[in-house]
């Protein structure tokens, strides 16, 4: 029976219930704030007052905020203040450029410890040599400068013939006069060949009884089988890994050496091709806490089997700031000395004219191994779990990988991320089979400035203007790095995001307008795509509260200079897990009660 005064009875029970109810969630809730302001207060650094570009969505920032190495937190001043106390540093950009620390998708670390004590013979704007004159007065000066004596080695690196005025390669015809007593190793600028004197060839036992071995050239004195000085590819490999050696002086080089890559803003670098004593060395380094940057090995295919039996190492787990991220493969050579390895024949016929054993004018190159030997090496990777990182030029080379993938039973779901490194003459249909497979091509867009004109040349207008198609991969919602290379090419990414935006030659010819990118899309290629291409992507790579901050400033914003002076920004600081690497001491730093 109804009764009003029941119900009024269990309303009042009702209202105090939920009273108590919203007392306890109130109480919560302001533990919860109070917890989270214990949070919020507790910044080391605050940058502010600059262009904040964090490669994430939103995609700039007006302030950030670290403590202990990492990302606590991104967005405007208002919010980051509340993560700032008595003991925070606050850094006023003063109208510069915070990124993420650049990574490095390919480059070559361990060669600038060997550099040192080469000649350089790169030729403008990298260095000053024009023609063979100058070469051989750079090899003088370098042997007179370091005391080289009678029977001792001279090298060289930078040698780039399609820069040089006589447009040929120098032979011991003109290197044996000058010395006749010193074995010269010249190595090309590809690193996939080197010219040698007289007495380099015999060191290596390299004479007219040498035959020329598959996916290798030995260029021949024309009319004779007297090899003149020029050896590359397959037939160079075992001569890089004999000479290209590191020893343990090396390590004292350790420092200068990362401080080239720090200085260029660099938090995240790479050894690629890295041989079993290298990889040691690195690991002895890495024991030695003399790393401070993050360093990935990418060991050479014929030395990573010994390198996993013999070490003991975790494959893609960083131990004291070294990795071993995947191994080296090599497929095809380079387009300017007509290595690459197409479908269809290079304008200018053979990479080596003179040779006996390669008359064929449609000449089309060909791969550095027989596709048996390629697969064997592919699949020892992958059943390692390591990815591959295949060096291939051609479009015939790119098929090969796609081929080698599809045999293997290799997809996206796998997740395996396998690099196809330069991938610079993709044809259309490859950019569906990559996403098939879950291949990330790592472009080299700074070729277009340093051998755009040789390849118009090699491979004429068409094909040319199609090399390293990064726009059309963005069409295709293809993720892609770009790389320099180095020693190839110069370490400054700056540079590099340059030459993707710009796609200029240095003989001032446009390499493909339509393959030309965005300063931002540019920027992305060497931060957070690459770092997904090493499986860091929830570390680095983007400023996002909680990642790794690793940092650069730059004087000047990429996204807002002229696209013709993006190469002059200049890098003012490197930041590593929140620590500044270079300069040694850091920039604009204000105490708390001096900022606003």
């Amino acid at each position: 029976m109804y009764n009003p005064l029941n119900v009024r009875l269990r309303l009042n029970r009702l209202f105090i219930v939920f009273s108590i109810l919203a007392i306890i969630l109130i109480t919560v809730s302001c533990d919860d704030r109070h917890q989270h302001a214990d949070n919020i207060s507790s910044a080391d650094t605050i940058y502010l007052n600059g262009n904040i570009l964090t490669m994430a969505i939103p995609e700039t920032a007006e302030a950030l905020a670290i403590t202990d190495g990492r990302i606590i937190a991104v967005g405007n001043v208002e919010t980051i203040n509340f993560y700032r106390n008595a003991n925070t540093t606050v850094i006023d950009l003063k109208g510069k450029t915070l990124l993420p620390g650049f990574i490095d998708a390919h480059s070559h670390f361990t060669t600038v410890l060997k550099i040192n004590n080469w000649a350089n013979i790169s030729a403008p704007p990298v260095g000053i040599i024009e023609n063979f004159i100058d070469l051989l007065a750079a090899l003088l000066k370098h042997k007179e400068q370091h005391a080289i004596k009678k029977g001792e080695w001279i090298i060289a690196y930078g040698y780039d013939p399609t820069a040089l005025e006589e447009l040929y390669d120098i032979t011991i015809n003109e290197l044996d006069p000058v010395f006749p007593d010193n074995p010269v190793m010249i190595m090309h600028v590809s690193n996939h060949g080197a010219v040698l004197n007289s007495l380099a060839l015999e060191a290596f036992n390299i004479n007219k009884q040498t035959p020329t071995p598959y996916g290798g050239i030995i260029s021949r004195i024309k009319g004779t089988n007297e090899p003149s000085g020029l050896v590359m590819e397959a037939a160079f490999l075992p001569i890089y890994r004999m000479k290209s050696k590191l020893d343990e002086q090396a390590l004292s080089s350790l420092f200068r050496a990362q401080m080239e890559y720090a200085k260029y803003g660099y938090t995240t670098i790479v050894d690629s091709s890295t041989l079993e004593n290298e990889f040691e060395l690195l690991q002895k380094a890495a024991l030695n806490k003399q790393l401070f940057l993050d360093v990935i090995s990418l060991p050479l295919f014929t030395d990573i089997k010994n390198i996993l039996d013999k070490n003991s190492v975790e494959p893609a787990q960083y131990s004291d700031r070294l990795k071993l991220g995947g191994m080296k493969l090599i497929m095809d050579g380079s387009p300017q000395s007509k290595g690459a390895w197409f479908t269809q024949p290079y304008l200018t016929g053979n990479a080596d004219p003179d040779n006996l054993d390669n008359t064929n004018s449609a000449w089309r190159s060909e791969p550095i191994m027989p596709y048996s030997k390629f697969k064997q090496y592919y699949q020892y990777s992958v059943e390692q779990g390591l990815p591959v990182y295949t060096s291939a030029n051609g479009d015939a080379a790119i098929d090969t990988v796609i081929q080698v993938n599809y045999e293997l039973k290799i997809n996206h779901e796998q997740n395996h991320r396998h690099v196809v490194v330069n991938s610079q003459f993709m044809r259309s249909s490859h950019f569906d089979q990559f996403k098939k497979l879950g291949l990330i091509p790592s472009f080299f867009s700074n070729n277009a400035f340093f051998w755009g004109d040789a390849q118009v040349n090699n491979l004429g207008k068409e094909r040319a203007f199609t090399s390293n198609p990064m726009q059309s991969a963005l069409e295709q919602e293809l993720r892609f790095t770009n790389h320099t290379n180095f020693s190839v090419t110069p370490l400054n990414p700056l540079f590099m995001v340059w030459t993707a935006v710009n796609r200029l030659s240095r003989g001032g010819t446009i390499i493909g307008t339509d393959e030309r990118i965005s300063p931002v899309q540019a920027l992305k290629a060497i931060t957070i795509n690459a770092a997904y291409q090493f499986f860091e992507e929830s570390e680095k790579g983007s400023l996002e509260a909680g990642k790794i901050a690793d940092l650069v400033i730059l004087d000047k914003n990429p996204l807002t200079v002229a696209a013709g002076e993006i190469d002059t920004i200049q890098v003012v600081e490197t930041i590593k897990a929140g620590k500044t690497i270079y300069p040694e001491t850091p920039v604009d730093q204000l105490a708390p009660e001096q900022s606003e």
